[in-house]
């Protein structure tokens, strides 16, 4: 990885975490914490089989899942278990990326994966990935096809937030990303 890469990479990571720690920190101005409630954490580490320390991104899904995207794979979670997904070079249908970024679980339920190296839809039945790549034809380079975020409109399109290409809209039809010159700033309501 050239010296841009892993500066563009620590740029990414940095702007997440404050965007994290100011939304954490917001959410406790808005919310008031009531004395009677008792809440309960549990800790997961390294030792209990997550994948990586640096955790970037939870998600519950509707299913109970709790996964976490970390600097070294995507990790989910059953309540006693954890699964560790990683890229696998030889395979296909892994995971583009073991950096993962966020996560999003769509309205119909498919849970999205955003990496470093493309957009990947989770398949529960085949216990897999389907990987989209803003330019396929640039796969070593990984600055093309960073996904940072990923969301959806009322009708259901797909957008990507990205590091180079900006906003672009998935074609699912033919799984290719495209700019919607439709709309300059940013997608209908969300």
């Amino acid at each position: 990885m050239n010296l841009y890469n892993r500066i563009l990479i620590k740029y990414i990571f940095n702007k997440i975490k404050t965007t994290a720690v100011l939304s954490f920190f917001l959410l406790l101005l808005l919310n008031p914490l009531h004395a009677q409630d008792l809440i309960n954490f549990s800790h997961l580490s390294i030792q209990d089989g997550l994948s990586n320390r640096n955790v970037l991104s939870v998600l519950q899904d509707h299913y109970g899942f709790m996964w976490f995207g970390t600097n070294d794979g995507l990790n989910r979670y059953d309540g006693k278990n954890i699964t560790v997904y990683k890229n696998d070079p030889l395979d296909p249908n892994s995971l583009s990326n073991s950096v993962v970024l966020s996560m999003y679980e769509g309205k119909d339920g498919e849970l999205w994966i955003c990496t470093i190296n493309g957009l990947n839809l989770y398949n529960m039945d085949n216990d897999n990935f389907e990987v989209f790549k803003l330019k396929p034809e640039a796969a070593n380079d990984i600055t093309s096809n960073v996904v940072v975020m990923v969301t959806e409109d009322s009708k259901g399109n797909l957008y990507a937030g990205t590091v180079m290409a900006g906003i672009q809209k998935l074609d699912r039809s033919t799984g290719n990303f495209i700019p919607d010159s439709k709309r300059h700033d940013r997608p209908e309501r969300f």
